[in-house]
C-alpha cells in the first residue's frame, strides 16, 4: 500500500470537521485512562489497525496509565477503550492532537430491568 492509499484510508476515520493529524513520526502512545472505582485490572485498550484487526491489547497499571510501542507496519489506527460495567470508547489516532498524555474517561453503566442507561459521572 503507498502512503498515498494508506493517508486516504486513515482519512475515511477522521469524522467531519475534526482535525487530521499525521502521527506516523511518534512512537509511542500513552496516557492514563479514567474510571470511577479505580479498579483498572477491568480495564483492557486494545491497538487496532484501519481493517478494525486488533494489532496489540494493553492492561493499563495500577493508576490507570499506559504506554506502548507504535509499529507503523501494522498501520495502527484507532484504539478500543473498555471494561465491565462501563461504556466502551473508540478513539481515532488520526483525531488525536498528540499521541503522548492522552486521557480517556469511561462512563459507568447503570442497568436497569426494561432499559439501559448510561450514568454521566
Amino acid at each position: 500500500m503507498s502512503t498515498k492509499q494508506a493517508d486516504s484510508l486513515y482519512r475515511a476515520f477522521t469524522p467531519k470537521g475534526a482535525v487530521y493529524v499525521d502521527h506516523t513520526g511518534e512512537r509511542f502512545l500513552s496516557g492514563n485512562v479514567f474510571v470511577p472505582d479505580n479498579n483498572y485490572r477491568l480495564v483492557t485498550i486494545k491497538l487496532m489497525n484501519a481493517d478494525g484487526v486488533e494489532i496489540q491489547k494493553i492492561i493499563p497499571d495500577e493508576k490507570g496509565s499506559f504506554k506502548v510501542i507504535l509499529d507503523w507496519v501494522k498501520k495502527p489506527a484507532s484504539i478500543w477503550v473498555s471494561a465491565y460495567g462501563y461504556q466502551s470508547e473508540a478513539i481515532y489516532l488520526n483525531n488525536l492532537p498528540s499521541l503522548q498524555s492522552v486521557t480517556i474517561s469511561l462512563v459507568k453503566r447503570t442497568y436497569h430491568a426494561d432499559k439501559e442507561e448510561v450514568q454521566k459521572e
